[in-house]
């Protein structure tokens, strides 16, 4: 009986310490998503604001059909479409650094023995089972297919901006859904960021 009881105590510790790393790691993804979320919405707040300050400008830009005034306000269009490829490049960038993030600590998830399953109790106390992420995933399948198949004028630049950071919204989602399989022990092959669509 000692033998058992000493095997049971390593178990209750293993699964003890492999909760606590859970938990933390959670804590964590929770933190990062709550981040990017909020850059997400102070982008868009930007962006919507400089489309406002255009077509404001568009209504009462002074001589704007003649000439000059016409080249002054290409020059002024230039310098709004370099402010907007600056938010863009900004929440690209965000978008990437929060990737690597994320594939370290899903990297941690399994280093903390999340796919070592011995059997049915060893299953995720989660609330969505496998066949839920399965189910996400072809949703999640769906909405990126529609968007790649809607890109938008290139010439609209408040359009193309909305257009990358849904891609980034896209490839967070995509990233959330990764590390969820990983907690079952099933690895998904993972994209690289979007490029900026500007570019």
């Amino acid at each position: 009986m000692g033998t058992f009881a000493e095997a049971a105590r390593v178990r209750e510790e293993q699964l003890r310490q492999r909760l606590a790393t859970t938990v933390e790691l959670d804590r964590s993804v929770e933190g990062m998503l709550r981040g990017a979320h909020q850059h997400n919405l102070q982008s868009r707040a930007r962006l919507d604001a400089l489309e406002s300050e255009i077509r404001a400008a568009a209504a009462s830009w002074p001589a704007r059909n003649t000439p000059a005034g016409a080249r002054q306000f290409q020059v002024y269009l230039a310098g709004k479409t370099r402010e907007i490829h600056r938010i863009v490049t900004d929440a690209a960038a965000d978008s990437r650094q929060r990737a690597a993030q994320v594939q370290a600590l899903t990297g941690r998830y399994s280093a903390g023995g999340m796919k070592q399953r011995v059997g049915p109790d060893d299953q995720p106390s989660a609330t969505e089972s496998l066949d839920d992420l399965y189910q996400d995933l072809a949703e999640l399948s769906i909405k990126i297919s529609a968007h790649n198949a809607s890109p938008p004028n290139p010439q609209n630049y408040a359009a193309v901006a909305e257009y990358s950071l849904e891609a980034q919204e896209l490839y967070d989602e995509t990233l959330v859904l990764s590390a969820k399989f990983l907690t079952y022990g099933v690895t998904m092959d993972v994209p690289p960021p979007p490029a900026s669509a500007t570019r």
